[in-house]
């Protein structure tokens, strides 16, 4: 019984998250290729750091919230009203704080103004992202993908569009960067419609009681979803002050490209959240075994991805960009080879997390973070941009062996059920 729920809900919640993250991955990647090719390395080295920084903003903001937020869902500790309104409440109490001190910070760094002017835009739509999250959380708790998933379709392709009109239409890096922050405010209100009309109105929880409920809880979730961050994200702030902007650019071509490759794992991950999250009606639970063998399917996926990417390289950035790009050519063959291990580590730490266990992501996601940061600053002075591929091919290793080793030490089942019975 449990088996056949929890084949259910994996494959159909699976292929609607996956619409989803492909519409996302894609419409980024594409809208990245022609922003790379209009404006060159440098300002795509900006574009590199500025989701850098927005995305550790938005790491500080939610503070674990979403991952929270899903759980309280799905185990139906509270309904889905009550849950986003609490995590708005936490979020905009945190971007209250945070946002205008990092803002702040960029302000006064020494750097060229459309620099400074496209970070500050990348932080002025983390407020949004987050909102938009929330909201997704709401709908993925209680396994109901399928508006959550339109929407955020749709708003992928609306965002592509409206990105691709405005370098059509010539407008300046930093007028750019202000699009794309409108566009992210706009994807959030169109989230807070929906869910108006699907789950009722959101209504945010008074500061203090939304820290109290969720502060305290989330730190765990937290610490893994930083950790997380810094694993993916260290080498882009050591590219850019150890070799400059324009090397940055080299490094984010490839890194963007390898991402949108490896993203194609997150809609499992996804839909084995709330099934697993559920202590009632009849929630699925994971084999410990089963588990292990599930990895053995992205790990070939990858290496497929990983060759066909490798050996097509020189191709490829010949063919989308120009001679400026050619650097990122060696970049490309070498990050090609986290996607295999990637796709093992990133859904055995979502297996563990979906399971309650983000104590156990933490620790693997701390010594994946410490291996990345140690091989960046061996590597990138002696191999450049090619050193902060290597390394992320060194942690992306460490992720994916250590993920197999914490599931395969499991006995009985991953789950509520488990955690009933002591099993472990």
């Amino acid at each position: 019984m449990r088996g056949t729920y929890f084949t259910r809900v994996v494959w159909r919640n699976a292929v609607l998250a996956a619409i989803e993250m492909f519409a996302m991955a894609g419409g980024h990647a594409v809208l990245s290729y022609f922003v790379a090719r209009r404006f060159g390395p440098t300002a795509f080295g900006i574009v590199t750091l500025s989701g850098a920084i927005a995305s550790a903003a938005a790491v500080a903001v939610s503070f674990g919230s979403i991952s929270l937020g899903t759980r309280i869902v799905a185990s139906r500790e509270e309904s889905v009203c009550r849950a986003t309104g609490l995590m708005v409440g936490f979020q905009w109490t945190n971007a209250l704080v945070i946002l205008p001190v990092a803002a702040t910070a960029v302000w006064l760094w020494p750097t060229s103004a459309p620099e400074r002017a496209f970070i500050l835009a990348g932080l002025a739509a983390v407020p949004a992202e987050c909102l938009a999250a929330v909201v997704r959380a709401g709908f993925y708790g209680r396994e109901r993908f399928a508006p959550a998933a339109a929407l955020s379709t749709a708003c992928s392709m609306v965002m592509l569009g409206a990105g691709l009109l405005a370098l059509r239409g010539g407008v300046s890096f930093a007028v750019f960067g202000a699009v794309m922050a409108l566009l992210a405010w706009a994807r959030s209100a169109a989230a807070l419609t929906l869910h108006s009309r699907v789950n009722g109105a959101l209504v945010p929880a008074h500061p203090v009681e939304a820290c109290k409920a969720l502060g305290a809880r989330a730190a765990p979730f937290f610490g893994v979803v930083l950790l997380s961050m810094v694993h993916q994200r260290a080498a882009v702030p050591m590219v850019r002050w150890q070799l400059g902007a324009e090397p940055l650019g080299l490094y984010g071509v490839a890194a963007t490209a390898v991402g949108a490759l490896a993203v194609m794992i997150q809609p499992v991950g996804t839909s084995l959240f709330p099934s697993i999250a559920g202590k009632s009606g009849g929630g699925g639970v994971l084999e410990a075994r089963r588990a292990v063998l599930t990895l053995l399917l992205p790990f070939a996926a990858g290496v497929l991805c990983a060759s066909a990417v490798s050996l097509s390289a020189g191709w490829l950035v010949g063919t989308f960009l120009d001679a400026s790009y050619g650097g990122a050519t060696p970049v490309l063959r070498i990050m090609a080879w986290t996607l295999p291990l990637t796709f093992v580590s990133s859904m055995s730490l979502r297996m563990l997390m979906a399971s309650g266990r983000p104590n156990i992501a933490a620790r693997i996601l701390g010594l994946n973070s410490a291996v990345n940061i140690v091989a960046n600053i061996v590597l990138i002075p002696s191999a450049g941009i090619c050193g902060a591929a290597m390394a992320a091919v060194l942690s992306a290793a460490a992720g994916a062996a250590q993920g197999v080793a914490a599931l395969a030490r499991a006995r009985g089942v991953i789950g509520p059920a488990a955690e009933e019975s002591g099993t472990t």
